[in-house]
């Protein structure tokens, strides 16, 4: 006789066990019972390296998009340009506010630096803050496989999961459903530091006495 078992866990949590339970060729039902089989065996739960997951800072892949700004955010003269993507400039330097005080890590693909040098500067002082990830030709061909129409959406969603990101951080997140990956605007990465850990990121005038 069997029955039928409820859960409830954070989405995020789901889908990054859901695409390991994949890689590993076990089902929900071999996972279900092996737990079951060790809470009886040894009467407790399995040990979980928590403090080592906290204090891990949040993993952020950069989308394509995103890292086409960061040259606009660190161009002195940015201010004298049109001002509509202003707030979108501002949240983007708060990531790398975040990123040099350890709170985050921002990663990036090879693919889409290179693509970005190739139109701007990139500043030395922002790339000494990114992670830069490289892929394999086996990651790539899975890209190709799992694109529809955009491939550097679906080469990011395969990055992403290479470096295990906790999310992609993108305003294009639409592009990316379909796939197992957290998206986030700037904006709400910012959010969450406030929410979940009590961080407030914002830019302060200094006046000269």
């Amino acid at each position: 006789m069997t029955t039928m078992v409820s859960a409830r866990i954070p989405l995020l949590l789901k889908r990054e066990g859901d695409a390991t339970l994949a890689r590993m060729g076990v089902s929900h039902t071999e996972l279900i019972k092996a737990a079951y089989e060790y809470v009886v065996t040894e009467g407790r739960l399995p040990t979980v390296e928590v403090n080592t997951q906290e204090n891990r800072p949040i993993r952020l892949l950069l989308g394509s998009d995103v890292i086409h700004r960061v040259t606009a955010c660190y161009d002195p003269d940015s201010a004298s340009r049109d001002s509509s993507n202003k707030r979108f400039d501002a949240d983007v330097r708060k990531l790398f506010v975040m990123a040099s005080f350890g709170d985050v890590e921002l990663w990036a693909s090879a693919y889409d630096l290179c693509d970005a040098m190739q139109r701007d500067v990139l500043y030395q002082d922002v790339l000494g803050v990114m992670h830069v990830c490289d892929f394999t030709s086996g990651q790539l061909a899975e890209a190709v496989d799992l694109a529809n129409q955009d491939f550097d959406v679906a080469l990011a969603a395969v990055v992403a999961r290479c470096v295990e990101a906790d999310a992609i951080v993108t305003y294009n997140g639409e592009c990316f459903e379909g796939y197992a990956c957290e998206v986030f605007t700037p904006a709400d990465v910012a959010l969450h530091m406030r929410d979940m850990q009590g961080l407030e990121f914002a830019e302060v005038a200094c006046v000269p006495d």
